[in-house]
């Protein structure tokens, strides 16, 4: 029982009858004998403001009170509760909704900018709807919709203090002009202010008594309203004495009020007749704010001294019970401000306060807490308690961390005394001499003491310390410190486990203390400890985790140990150990609980669900019932079986213990349990602890669509029955839910499942209440969560939560049938359109060979057009003037581009007659051989990019053979092609052709290194290579490509009654082969219809080149192929000419340069090193001609860079000449073209490139001032040697800030720069420095340390090769050197 029940019990019968004395006394004497009316009243107050002052001084604090952090403000001004039961909250910061975790900023309009401060919260008449009285009027707002409205203009702008709800329905709104009056659907009625009669307009409270009297509390006392039949209102005043705060009535018709920080209590009834003489004043000198009326007490807040508590009974005179205090510091006026009061359905009552939110709960829990007080003798020593024993006498002793404190009970438990015991023996360390960590029993009149400094005797009836030298070797001999925890067996042996030095013992039988010798553990940091029945220890190491020891006969060393892995206990350190009746040890660790029976080998955990975030177990005990009571940072768990877990939070505005304290514990012979730690003594009856069975109802606290909160959706979880509809766009919806469970929030549990998409219930604590789905597809749902009960089971009732994600308006009923529309009358056309799709694939390799073809054909048109205008424009310009042979050569050349187009023409009709499906073959006897190679060639260059071995071998020469000569090309290059692409580089390709006698057949062989098939050791068809390669993790487009190759070629070789195989070698590679018979005896009659006769072994194919040469020539690519020309002329090199452009160009231009062609190979720059180049002309098909490499590889190259690049091309691609310009060409010229034309812009170009080179080596000083500017490229180089200039001394300037300054790309500098100097830019700006370097040397003015940094290098060292290097002589030699004013240097 608390102390304050005892004194209410015990003080109550004397206190009435003195009251009932003076009462009854009054009322006889009071007209005769004022003197005595004033005596009473004195003695009155004397008496209650006593009893005031004796429960101010108490120091034991119940459970009751609670700070609840809800809000970010501390001014709480209003409170109330809506339907579901979440609390509003209106202070400095408007309006908020708390659900017992966190809150809800509502409607930034209700902030105090717009409102001030919200004055009161009232339920209003409408459903879900609150009356807002604020400081600028009175409000509905409805807190389903979010809406806010003013209930009425005539309240704008008037500070509403409070409203009332009569008996016949009308509204009366207190405001600072006056009462407005309202019927029940708020419709205006009156106003009374001053002119109908009313003492005070500031209206601070109305109310009605049992007679339907309206009591006005105003600024000038209390006025009546009274209302006639006619509805008319009379105001009457009652009392003038001061400013009223409150005015209630009490259950027993009792009035209750306060003026001028007084309070009064009186009967109704005798308060009218006489309200001076008949009120009671029950308080003096209290500033009083607010009044609340519950059951049977009287609560009155005040500022400055917290809540006032009246029990009331009928018939008596109210006694004062004990008042709630916030803060019980002295000098707390400002925490025990109260501005509202407000009781909740559950009968917990909220108090607002000036410094925050608290919560009081009415069951009775009986955890009492014991605190130091410095005010008063009878209490703690200081708070951080370490050890606890209670005696045989049932007094408990408490090792504090300063001395120790005798606690002991009066007879009855209704009153205790506390005495404090310091040793003041070491002068030098009185604190760490009376940090007690342990206080053990030797005997009833010897308890062994552990500080940190020593071991020691204490005397608990000397109350005197002692020490021993025994227990000195301790510390001294043995180098122990810092006892962590002790454990007294039955035969009085106390066992201790040290922070330093192992463990030890006090054997009661020798009264000496001892090391236990346990190898290995002297220096390590022992914890906890405890002993089973068998008499084993149990030790726990930090780092290691736990021991079990059976120790030697004479119970002083360890014979052996047993470990229990640091990994059984989740790598966590094992604070406590306690065996409980059962035979389970229990072992508590820095975060969490572990179990197991003392007979098994492995720990289990053992889950806690609390408010603690850090479940750092202090302590562990068992009650009578064999429950197991576990003490953390917050509370108290109480296990009674693995499923059922309560939990108490004792003080939520401090922890009852910290990290790595250790806590001292007990209990009593009558069941009280006593729990020491960092914030005092807790004590408790396990008996008497009532669980809240009450039911929870599970609410939706916050609804998050997307980034954004829906406060509206998320209201109408909780108040409507309809399902919610929520937008099909927001890809994220996440829920956060509360039970509304306030007294203690943190131990509810919480489990959920959303119907259609989660198969089990989903089970969390109060730390993860929230839930989030993505991407939920458009459909109805419903949200189910169950909570747990504060007892720790589940309650029965499950809260239903139906929403709705709505369907893109796309996919809406109206729109799937314009869809069914529209998708009926395409089908006839999608079907049409994939039977086209499944066609393109099949024929996608002939497509592609087709537009190969005719690409090749195109520019095979071109170039003999390039022939023929060529020749007949020298022939017009030059008629009558040209040599006999000369002509007759360009005629021989026109002659063969005029037959040239003819065949190409011929070729391109073919084309298109070429299909892959329902073909007809085109047969002519012709050269296979020829044929074959001149594909092979084609595709030679491919081969080449990917380093590829690249044979064929041709055994079978000049055999004729009856075929369609397109398709065998098409044969020939798709399996070529494919080989080349599925063969990994530095790869081989090998082609054999042969003549099979035995089958009379012309057999094709194509070989190579691929490992596309790998693991198929036998023959793959093309029909089944999709299958076989359906698993293998490969690119399956590629696949699929190849499968479309091969399937065109394999028909074309069917319709030559061929057939294909392929064949993959254990050692890797793949073998194409085919046969192609001899005669015609295999062809049908209708397919010999379509033979044709030849003239030519071939015909013109477009991967045919003209490997016809001129013989004679010295410069002829067969002959000076790759080697040095000799000649005086400059050389222009062609790359890729037919030998009929090489041959029309040196007829016309030989006199003026040397001609050569080469081929582009890999080592075609080598090549043209060696000739003394004077420009490069490419000619080339397209953007996939390989040539085209050349012009890179030639600008990378800093010999070759300044060479110019002409491009020839018959391309029809509108973006080629730009794209060839980008490469780094110079000139891009088109056929067909004027030859006058094309030498024009190739002897310009040289000329051009010669003169610039002349100059640049001419004019290229150290000042860019001394250059005088003739040209395009001169103006650049000047531009360079500013910049260069201008950064002379920069060390950090680099090729790319030249390359920004100037305002060009990087590889456009390298690439003018090195045509302008044939220098790269950094090998320029090297140069430039260090001929300024030799200029500053010359002067003799300057170190070279100096010159060295003024011309941008960081590294003298570096400096001095690289001047050594241009100037052969190193800085100090060449400025030692002595100059005339005109050397140069």
């Amino acid at each position: 029982m608390k102390k304050s029940n005892v004194i209410n019990r015990i003080g109550t019968f004397d206190f009435f009858c003195i009251l009932k004395f003076f009462y009854i006394f009054e009322m006889q004497y009071n007209e005769k004998s004022p003197f005595i009316n004033y005596m009473n009243k004195l003695i009155i107050y004397l008496l209650i403001s006593l009893t005031i002052i004796f429960f101010n001084t108490q120091r034991i604090f119940g459970y009751n009170l609670k700070a609840i952090k809800a809000t970010n403000t501390d001014i709480i001004t209003s409170i109330n509760q809506d339907s579901s039961n979440f609390i509003w909250i209106g202070g400095s910061n408007g309006l908020l909704r708390f659900d017992g975790y966190t809150s809800i900023q509502i409607n930034d309009d209700l902030k105090e900018e717009h409102f001030g401060y919200i004055n009161n919260i009232y339920r209003s008449n409408i459903e879900n709807t609150f009356f807002l009285a604020t400081n600028e009027g009175l409000f509905y707002y409805n807190y389903v919709t979010d809406e806010i409205r003013i209930t009425d203009e005539r309240l704008r702008g008037y500070e509403v203090k409070s409203i009332f709800l009569s008996h016949d329905k009308q509204w009366y709104v207190a405001t600072n002009h006056g009462i407005f009056i309202f019927d029940s659907q708020f419709r205006y009625i009156d106003l009374i202010t001053s002119q109908e009669g009313l003492t005070n307009e500031l209206v601070n409270m109305v109310i009605e008594d049992k007679d339907y009297n309206i009591l006005v509390a105003h600024g000038g006392g209390i006025d009546r309203i009274t209302k006639n039949k006619e509805n008319r209102y009379t105001v009457s005043s009652i009392l003038k004495e001061g400013i009223v705060r409150f005015i209630i009535l009490d259950r027993n018709d009792n009035i209750w009020y306060n003026v001028n920080g007084n309070i009064y209590w009186a009967s109704r009834q005798q308060w009218f007749n006489d309200p001076v003489i008949s009120a009671n004043k029950i308080s003096d000198n209290t500033e009083c704010v607010l009044g609340l009326n519950l059951k049977d007490e009287v609560w009155v807040g005040t500022r400055g001294n917290g809540v006032l508590r009246y029990g009331i009974k009928k018939g008596e005179v109210p006694s004062l019970l004990e008042p709630i205090l916030i803060d019980r510091s002295p000098n707390a006026e400002i925490n025990n401000s109260i501005l509202s009061l407000y009781q909740d359905s559950n009968r917990d009552i909220w108090i607002g306060t000036i410094n925050g939110l608290y919560l009081y709960t009415d069951s009775d829990n009986s955890f009492n807490i014991v605190k130091h007080d410095a005010n008063d003798a009878n209490s703690l020593s200081i708070n951080l308690i370490s050890s606890l024993h209670v005696a045989t006498d049932q007094t408990v002793w408490l090792g504090t961390s300063y001395g120790i404190n005798s606690f002991v009970w009066n007879k009855d438990k209704t009153d205790y005394k506390i005495t404090h015991y310091i040793d003041y023996s070491d002068s030098n360390d009185v604190i760490g001499g009376n940090r007690i960590l342990m206080i053990a029993p030797c005997s009833d009149s010897l308890y062994l003491i552990s500080t940190k400094l020593e071991l020691k005797y204490f005397n608990p009836i000397t109350k005197k310390y002692l020490k021993t030298d025994n227990l000195d070797e301790a510390y001294t001999k043995h180098g122990m410190r810092y006892v962590r925890s002790y454990y007294t067996n039955r035969a009085g042996n106390i066992y201790m486990a040290f922070n330093k030095g192992g463990i030890g013992v006090w054997l009661k039988s020798k009264k000496t203390f001892y090391p236990i010798r346990w190898e290995g553990r002297e220096s390590g940091v022992c914890r906890a400890i405890t002993q089973d029945k068998s008499g084993k220890l149990w030790v726990s190491v930090d780092g290691e985790g736990l021991y079990c020891l059976t120790l030697s006969k004479d119970g002083l060393s360890v014979k052996y140990a047993t470990s229990y892995n640091r990994s059984q206990f989740s790598n966590q350190y094992v604070t406590n150990l306690f065996i409980d009746s059962k035979n389970t040890i229990w072992a508590g660790t820095f975060n969490g609980l572990f179990a197991m029976d003392v007979n098994q080998k492995e720990f289990h955990p053992f889950t806690l669900s609390g408010i603690d975030t850090h479940l750092y177990v202090s302590s562990i005990n068992e009650d009578k019932n064999h429950n197991i009571w576990i003490s953390s940072i917050k509370g108290i768990y109480k296990i009674t079986s693995k499923d059922n877990i309560s939990y108490y939070e004792i003080d939520n505005t401090a922890d009852i213990s910290k990290l790595w304290y250790i806590i001292g514990h007990g209990m009593d012979k009558d069941g009280m349990m006593y729990i020491g730690g960092t914030n005092g003594l807790i004590y408790f009856n396990p008996s008497s602890i009532n669980l809240d069975r009450r039911t929870m109802q599970p609410y939706i606290s916050n609804l998050t669509v997307g980034n954004k909160t829906d406060f509206a959706n998320c209201q109408k979880l909780n108040y409507s029955n309809e399902p919610v509809e929520l937008s099909h766009d927001h890809k994220q919806i996440s829920f956060e839910f509360s039970s509304l469970y306030y007294p203690n929030p943190r131990i509810i549990r919480y489990a959920y499942k959303l119907d259609g998409f989660d198969k089990d219930w989903i089970y969390t604590d109060s730390y993860h209440r929230f839930i989030s789905y993505s991407n939920l597809s458009s459909g109805h749902y419903t949200l189910k969560i169950k909570t747990s009960t504060p007892s720790g089971g589940w309650s029965e009732e499950t809260g239903s939560f139906p929403f709705i994600v709505k369907a893109s308006p796309f996919m809406s009923w109206y729109a799937i049938l314009l869809y069914l529309i529209g998708g009926s009358a395409l089908v006839y056309f999608i079907i049409k359109f994939f039977v086209l799709k499944l066609k393109i694939k099949r024929d996608n390799s002939l497509n592609y060979w087709k537009i190969r073809n005719i690409i090749n054909i195109t520019n095979g048109l071109r170039t003999p057009l390039t022939l023929l205008y060529a020749p007949l424009e020298y022939f017009v310009n030059h008629y009558g003037e040209i040599p006999k042979e000369e002509a007759e050569s360009l005629l021989k050349i026109m002659k063969r581009n005029v037959k040239n187009m003819s065949d190409q023409i011929n070729s391109f009709m073919e084309l298109s007659k070429c299909e892959s499906e329902n073909s007809v073959l085109k047969l002519k006897n012709i050269d296979i051989a020829l044929l074959i190679s001149t594909v092979f060639e084609s595709l030679r260059s491919r081969a080449e990019i990917k380093n590829l071995s690249y044979e064929m071998n041709i055994s079978a020469k000049e055999v004729k053979v009856f075929v369609d000569p397109a398709k065998i090309e098409v044969i020939i290059f798709n399996l070529l092609n494919n080989s080349i692409k599925m063969t990994p580089e530095n790869g081989s390709i090998a082609l054999l052709c042969s003549f099979d006698t035995k089958r009379h057949n012309y057999k094709i062989e194509i070989s190579d290194t691929s490992t596309f098939y790998e693991n198929a050791k036998h023959v793959i068809t093309v029909g089944n290579l999709l299958h076989h390669n359906a698993d293998r993790d490969i690119d399956k487009q590629m696949l699929k490509s190849e499968f479309f190759h091969l399937s065109v070629a394999n028909d074309f070789i069917q319709l030559h009654k061929g057939r294909l195989s392929i064949v993959c070698s254990e050692n890797g590679g793949t073998n194409y082969t085919w046969h192609i018979p001899l005669g015609v005896s295999h062809y049908s009659a209708e397919q010999l219809s379509t033979l044709e006769e030849t003239e030519d072994n071939i015909p013109y194919s477009p991967f045919q080149k003209d490997t016809k040469t001129l013989s004679g020539t010295p410069y002829d690519v067969s002959t000076a192929q790759l080697s040095d020309i000799n000649s005086d002329l400059p050389v222009i090199i062609g790359i890729d000419w037919s030998v009929d452009l090489l041959s029309l160009v040196r007829i016309q231009l030989a006199d003026e340069y040397t001609f050569v062609n080469y081929p582009f190979r890999k080592n075609v720059v080598e090549a043209i090193k060696k000739q003394k180049c004077a420009a490069i002309i490419i000619d080339v098909l397209n953007k996939e001609a390989l040539s085209l490499r050349l012009i890179t590889m030639l600008k990378k190259d800093s010999v070759l860079a300044n060479i110019p690049v002409m491009i020839i091309s018959a391309s029809i691609e509108a973006d080629f000449e730009h794209y060839c310009y980008d490469l780094g060409a110079d000139i891009w010229l088109k056929k067909p073209f004027d030859l006058k034309y094309f030498h024009a812009r190739i002897s310009n170009i040289i000329k051009s490139r010669e003169k610039m080179t002349e100059i640049i080596k001419q004019k290229l000083i150290v000042n860019p001032k001394e250059i005088n500017v003739l040209s395009n490229n001169e103006i650049f180089l000047a531009n360079v040697m500013k910049i260069i200039e201008k950064n002379m001394s920069n060390e950090g300037f680099t090729v790319d800030a030249l390359a920004a300054e100037l305002n060009v790309s990087h590889s456009a500098l390298y690439r003018k720069l090195t045509q302008l100097t044939q220098q790269s830019p950094v090998d320029f700006i090297r140069s430039i420095r260090l001929k300024r370097a030799a200029q500053l040397l010359r002067t003799h003015n300057y170190l070279v340390l100096e010159i060295c940094s003024m011309v941008g290098f960081s590294d003298q060292r570096y400096f001095s090769t690289c001047f050594k290097r241009q100037y052969g002589i190193s800085p100090k030699a060449y400025s030692m050197k002595d100059f005339d004013n005109t050397e140069e240097e």
